[in-house]
C-alpha cells in the first residue's frame, strides 16, 4: 500500500487529490497511513470489494479527471505528466485514457527511465476491446468525471473483469485511446486473481453477455461475439495450466476451440495446438 501511494506522491506533475479508500483492512494499514498527514485523504468502509472501493473514491473526488491505482500497483513517476500532455492534446470527447503495463512480482526491480519527447498513443475502439486486453488495466486508466455521469459506477456485484465491463460501457458513448508506454506497474503475487480461473470466468462470462446485449454497436456482431469467448476460455485454460489444473485447461482450451476455431494473433488456430499439446505432455 505505502509503495503505491509514494508512487502517486512522487509524480512529476502532481494531483490534485489524493483519496485513499481502506476496504475493510484488517491489518495495519490505517496506522501505516496516517505517515501521510494532510498529503493524502483516507476513507475506511466496511469490506464490499474493489468496485465499491472504487466508487466511493469517485464520490469523494473534487476534480474532473479520475485515475485509479490498486493498493498492490505502481505508478511511472512521470504517468500524470504524460497522460495529461495527450488530454490537453486531443481531449474533445475523450472519456478515459490509458497506458500499456509491465508486471512484477517480489522482490521488484523497477527502472524509472526518464521519458522524453511527446508520447505516442493510440485510439482504441469497442472491436479492440473485444479482440482482446488492448486497453490495459484499470491501474492505468484516468477517467473523467463525465463518464460516470453517464454510464454509471463500477458494477459491485463483478468480483473480477469490472474494469473490462466499464471500458465497453464507457467505449460506447466516448472516445478511448491509451499511451504506448509502460506507466503502470501490476504486481502478481499468490492471491492475484489469475490464479483464480474459476472466479475469472464467471465475471468475465457475465460481462461479455451484458456487453454484447445491450450495446447496439455490438448486438449484430455475432463474430465479434465469438472471438470474444474464445479469447476468454483461451485465457481461462492459461490461469488453470499455471495453478496446476491440467484437465481444466484442456477443457477450456476445447471450449475455445469450440467458440470460434479460426482465429488470428494470440488466440490463432496454430498457437492453441501447441497450447493443448502442452498440457497434454507436461509432467
Amino acid at each position: 500500500m505505502c509503495q503505491a501511494v509514494d508512487s502517486v506522491l512522487h509524480q512529476t506533475l502532481g494531483p490534485l487529490e489524493v483519496i485513499v479508500v481502506d476496504d475493510g483492512s484488517t491489518d495495519d494499514t490505517r496506522e501505516l497511513l496516517k505517515a501521510y498527514g494532510n498529503q493524502i485523504q483516507y476513507v475506511y468502509q466496511e469490506n464490499h470489494h474493489l468496485s465499491a472501493a472504487r466508487n466511493t473514491g469517485i464520490c469523494k473526488a473534487k476534480g474532473d479527471w479520475i485515475a485509479f491505482l490498486d493498493a498492490d500497483d505502481l505508478w511511472h513517476p512521470q504517468k500524470l505528466e504524460r497522460q495529461t500532455a495527450i488530454i490537453n492534446k486531443t481531449g474533445i470527447g475523450l472519456g478515459i485514457i490509458g497506458n500499456d503495463c509491465l508486471t512484477f512480482s517480489s522482490p521488484m526491480s523497477v527502472v524509472n527511465n526518464r521519458l522524453n519527447g511527446v508520447p505516442k498513443f493510440q485510439n482504441i475502439s469497442l472491436r479492440d476491446l473485444v479482440y482482446g486486453d488492448a486497453f490495459g488495466s484499470g491501474s492505468g486508466a484516468v477517467v473523467h468525471r463525465d463518464c460516470f455521469t453517464k454510464v454509471g459506477f463500477f458494477d459491485e456485484t463483478l468480483r473480477a473483469v469490472e474494469d473490462l465491463d466499464m471500458w465497453f460501457r464507457i467505449g460506447a458513448k466516448f472516445r478511448i485511446c491509451k499511451i504506448l508506454e509502460p506507466l503502470t506497474l501490476i504486481r502478481i503475487h499468490a492471491n492475484s486473481m489469475s490464479t483464480q480461473p474459476a472466479i475469472m470466468e464467471k465475471n468475465h462470462d457475465r460481462v461479455l453477455a451484458k456487453a454484447f446485449s445491450t450495446i447496439p454497436e455490438l448486438k449484430s456482431h455475432y463474430f465479434w461475439r465469438s472471438i470474444s469467448y474464445a479469447r476468454m476460455h483461451r485465457g481461462v485454460a492459461l490461469m488453470h495450466a499455471k495453478v496446476g489444473n491440467r484437465s481444466a485447461a484442456l477443457h477450456s482450451l476445447w471450449r475455445s476451440f469450440w467458440d470460434c476455431p479460426l482465429t488470428s494473433g494470440k488466440t490463432s488456430l496454430g498457437i492453441r495446438l501447441r497450447m493443448a499439446i502442452c498440457f497434454l505432455f507436461r509432467k
